[in-house]
């Protein structure tokens, strides 16, 4: 597949290489269906348009979302996510601990 070379696309966030203690999937398939999937990508869509104009927000879904740090930590993975002052970046999971608290949907 070629790129256009205008398309510019978002840096990775910094991760830790902690895949252990903080996976990046839960080993569970996904049991969403065809209207599920179609609403989480509207509703993104949506979001990811009426926020445009502010670069500082985060949107996201489906990711792996951990509470806490350590091996006490729960993990969830929201459908969609948002958050505030971050940036939008890509992100292999995300530690609320490191980026803040997001506002789940």
């Amino acid at each position: 597949m070629e790129t256009s070379p205008n398309v510019r696309r978002p840096p990775y966030a910094p991760t830790e290489m902690e895949e252990e203690l903080y996976p990046e999937s839960d080993g569970k398939p996904m049991a969403d269906t065809d209207l599920h999937l179609y609403w989480i990508k509207r509703v993104q869509d949506m979001l990811e348009t009426y926020l445009s104009q502010d670069p500082g927000i985060y949107i996201s879904g489906n990711i792996m979302m951990y509470d806490i740090k350590g091996p006490m930590r729960t993990a969830v993975s929201p459908d969609i996510l948002v958050a505030f002052g971050l940036g939008q970046k890509f992100r292999r999971t995300y530690k609320v601990w490191e980026e803040g608290k997001p506002q789940i949907s």
